[in-house]
């Protein structure tokens, strides 16, 4: 029966990682500041934000080792569903008083249409957000 180390070579799981202590605490980071703006990550965002920082491809089970490392500061729970006040502020009314008060704004300062950007910066459309498994940091959901 062989070990893992022996199967790889010698070569122990840490040493194979793809990104150095360094990255890792830069992305764990990155991973709080997400949750810190209610933005909590998902695994396929970190493995994104992974394969972008060592411009390779990191796999499935490479984003749960790097959960598994870092379980004193991330864990993963299950998202509420989009709350009812996010759901409720999708009227067609709300969106036209917005761009009535905005328009003005824009001209008083002089902003260029062409200068402006997405409203939902969020990246899901209201009322269309499920309920799901977001990694967060411990430190800021706090104790039990």
């Amino acid at each position: 029966m062989l070990t893992e180390r022996r199967c790889h070579g010698g070569v122990k799981a840490r040493e194979r990682q793809l990104l150095n202590p360094q990255r890792e605490c830069e992305l764990v980071l990155y991973i709080e500041k997400c949750a810190r703006r209610d933005l909590p990550s998902i695994r396929e965002m970190i493995q994104k934000f992974a394969t972008t920082i060592v411009k390779l491809e990191v796999s499935h089970s490479s984003v749960t080792r790097f959960l598994h490392w870092h379980a004193d500061e991330l864990t993963i729970r299950w998202s509420p569903r989009t709350d009812c006040d996010r759901y409720q502020s999708d009227s067609p009314f709300k969106y036209k008083l917005y761009f009535d008060m905005l328009h003005p704004r824009m001209q008083e300062h002089e902003v260029e249409e062409r200068n402006t950007y997405n409203v939902d910066e969020r990246g899901f459309a209201v009322g269309v957000a499920k309920r799901g498994r977001r990694v967060f940091s411990k430190a800021l959901l706090g104790p039990k």
